[in-house]
């Protein structure tokens, strides 16, 4: 018999979202320092699938549950392994990280090997995950667990089961004042963006293209020292990287005079308990957004108090759970009108409930070994975004090395937009710390 597990409300609402827009699909990437044997590779890619129940599965629709959906597990996942060249990279991304993952069918991601691609004779392997059932932190863990497989070394066993993590997050959120709170800052950001919607990236380039570019960045040792190490005492990593975004839009619209009244930026944040922050292959990220004004920008230390007072309450107000939150309270009978429902609110709304960018930052990346060394020889990451929000901002630190994504819609960005982008978006983190 084929073990289903049910759709969270998060996943289904991603789900619906999806669907309704540009695929929602992660990029994560590795780099090995040696050439990878690519029937290995294919090996070691099927064994994690079939590790992890969440790397495995693909929809089947059941009219019987609150989402009308459920997982069915795969036990024996097949994963093809596409191929590609150094050369061939920056055309092969758009296509590989753009096009839509059947979720009708097992698994719900795929890889890639880039030859040359690596550092020195090495090559790189891209995974591609959709974010209905994974986030990033499912994306790392399984990646960590195909380099474990690709090295013959044993796979880690999840400290807690999947279905026990997804019944704690279907929990998430804690007490009735809790979510009283989270009540009604849902409703005054709701009105504010109906009021006041979120500042545009301003477009630069001629181009309609429909489809997704990818500026990586690795930050100059400097930069990297004072952001990890010397940064203003009670700030974080997350508080630095998201005051620079703010003064990067405000930096680039001025130069291309395009207002900037408030900037919003969409923040998922990891609902995983603390103990198993960096484990389970799922989707336990809901999003929160961090905005500032130009009162609240007025200086950079100014820009980083704005966003450190919100991150904080983000902490200690669990407000990432108002996604939970909402369709707890509406009842599961309701779920699946409000699932559809929100793509066509986006739409009559004139996509005002749409942040300016994203930033999705996976922290100081822990014991990520290598396919063929004690570690890679580069770790990159990116969050998928939709326009209007027309750039998403990946951060991966592993290592004592701090690696960006830039991903940018080409109708946002042509190629050297993105890269005079990114210039800015440094020189503001500089600023910062």
């Amino acid at each position: 018999m084929t073990r289903t597990l049910p759709f969270t409300t998060l996943e289904a609402g991603v789900f619906h979202l999806e669907r309704a827009m540009v695929p929602w699909n992660i990029q994560f990437e590795l780099a090995s320092h040696e050439p990878l044997d690519p029937d290995r590779l294919e090996r070691a890619l099927a064994r994690a699938a079939a590790h992890h129940p969440m790397a495995g599965v693909r929809r089947v629709r059941d009219a019987g549950t609150p989402t009308g959906n459920v997982w069915a597990v795969a036990e024996a996942p097949s994963v093809p392994l596409g191929h590609t060249t150094a050369d061939s990279l920056d055309a092969f991304r758009p296509a590989f990280y753009g096009e839509r993952i059947d979720l009708e069918t097992a698994p719900p991601f795929r890889a890639a090997l880039a030859r040359g691609a690596g550092v020195g004779d090495g090559d790189r392997v891209l995974f591609c995950t959709s974010h209905v059932p994974m986030d990033g932190v499912g994306t790392l863990q399984l990646a960590r667990s195909v380099c474990r497989a690709y090295r013959g070394d044993p796979l880690d066993d999840p400290a807690v089961s999947v279905a026990e993590a997804r019944r704690a997050f279907d929990a998430y959120g804690g007490s009735l004042r809790g979510t009283l709170e989270r009540a009604v800052e849902t409703a005054t950001r709701l009105g504010t963006a109906l009021r006041a919607p979120p500042a545009r990236l301003a477009p630069d380039g001629d181009t309609r293209d429909a489809r997704w570019g990818f500026h990586h960045r690795r930050l100059a040792p400097g930069l990297v020292d004072r952001l990890l190490g010397r940064r203003p005492a009670g700030v974080s990593v997350n508080d630095a990287l998201l005051a620079a975004f703010h003064g990067a839009v405000a930096t680039w619209n001025a130069a291309h005079d395009r207002p900037t009244d408030r900037v919003s930026l969409m923040v998922p944040v990891n609902a995983r308990p603390r103990e198993s922050f960096y484990e389970g292959v799922g989707m336990y990220a809901p999003f929160v957004s961090v905005e500032t004004d130009r009162t609240t920008r007025a200086t950079p230390r100014a820009t980083l108090h704005a966003v450190r007072r919100q991150t904080r309450r983000v902490r200690t107000h669990d407000s990432a759970a108002w996604v939970t939150d909402v369709l707890a309270v509406l009842g599961p009978a309701l779920a699946p009108f409000v699932h559809r429902g929100v793509p066509w609110l986006l739409e009559r709304s004139d996509h005002r409930l749409v942040d300016t960018a994203v930033l999705s930052n996976l922290g100081r990346v822990p014991s990520l070994p290598g396919f063929d060394a004690p570690s890679p020889a580069g770790v990159w990451f990116s969050p998928p975004t939709v326009m209007p929000m027309g750039v998403g901002v990946g951060v991966a630190t592993h290592g004592g090395d701090v690696r960006l994504v830039v991903r940018y819609a080409f109708e946002q960005f042509d190629g050297d937009a993105a890269r005079r982008f990114t210039d800015t978006y440094v020189e503001a983190l500089g600023e910062v710390v």
